[in-house]
């Protein structure tokens, strides 16, 4: 846990922020070599990655303030604190998709083209942002005894966190997400390989993939039981998941009965 990596002058620089910066840099990388194969330019994809990171955590930033709003409400200085944490995956997933949809409007090609492109990305840089959580010690799992695979965490002021019976190690669960989402990007970049590979498929099987992560994810993530239904391990992440997942496969149905895009 290391969630300021160093300082320049009296400013922290902080690995969450670091991390999430790297996830978008490689992100751009893959896409941008990614392009050619779904009809786009390199350029397209850099500046379509503008739209998709401002909206993206724009998006991920309000989501995050409107879940916490009981705590906020009461220190509304902290909305707009500079600093990259405080955001959720799944508005920056909306806001990304959202930038798609506008760039692919004004630049006038068929969103599904960009969509796809960024699939595979989405996911690695999904895993390298969860590094991020683990270094700045948030989205932690459930207290442990032992270490490995149990990681020491700190509270707000510095100590040692304590689990609910005293334990001094808690499950790094962000690496879960982290292994799936990387696993769903190795697998979809695979099976892309195939001659006759329709337009949006790769994006719905992303979306299937990283709800399925997500919804895994869960279930080692500290204080993630019973929040949405009384006495039941479901909750409001999983059930975003769950519908990901299920939008992802209906858009997965859909391509399959589409005309075949040549995808080189």
């Amino acid at each position: 846990m290391h969630p300021i990596l160093f300082h320049i002058g009296n400013f922290p620089v902080r690995s969450f922020g670091v991390m999430l910066m790297i996830a978008f840099l490689v992100a751009i990388i893959i896409a941008t070599k990614r392009a050619p194969r779904f009809g786009l330019t390199p350029l397209q994809i850099q500046d379509g990655a503008v739209w998709i990171i401002i909206l993206g955590v724009l998006f991920a930033r309000i989501t995050f303030i409107a879940q916490e709003w009981g705590t906020y409400q009461g220190r509304p200085q902290e909305i707009f604190k500079l600093q990259m944490d405080g955001l959720t995956s799944f508005g920056g997933l909306f806001g990304g998709a959202l930038g798609v949809l506008i760039y692919s409007k004004l630049k006038h090609f068929h969103p599904l083209q960009l969509l796809d492109t960024i699939g595979v990305p989405m996911l690695v840089a999904s895993a390298i942002g969860r590094i991020g959580c683990l270094l700045n010690g948030c989205c932690y799992g459930h207290a442990c005894l032992t270490s490995p695979p149990g990681v020491v965490l700190h509270d707000a002021h510095g100590g040692i966190l304590r689990g609910p019976h005293g334990e001094g190690f808690f499950l790094p669960a962000q690496l879960i997400d982290s292994a799936l989402a990387l696993a769903g990007a190795i697998v979809i970049s695979r099976l892309e390989r195939r001659p006759s590979w329709p337009r949006g498929l790769t994006v719905g099987l992303t979306f299937v993939a990283y709800g399925f992560a997500r919804f895994i994810y869960e279930y080692f993530r500290a204080g993630s039981s019973s929040v949405l239904f009384p006495n039941s391990p479901v909750t409001h992440a999983q059930l975003a998941a769950f519908a990901l997942a299920l939008v992802g496969t209906g858009i997965s149905l859909w391509a399959r009965r589409r005309p075949i895009v040549k995808v080189s």
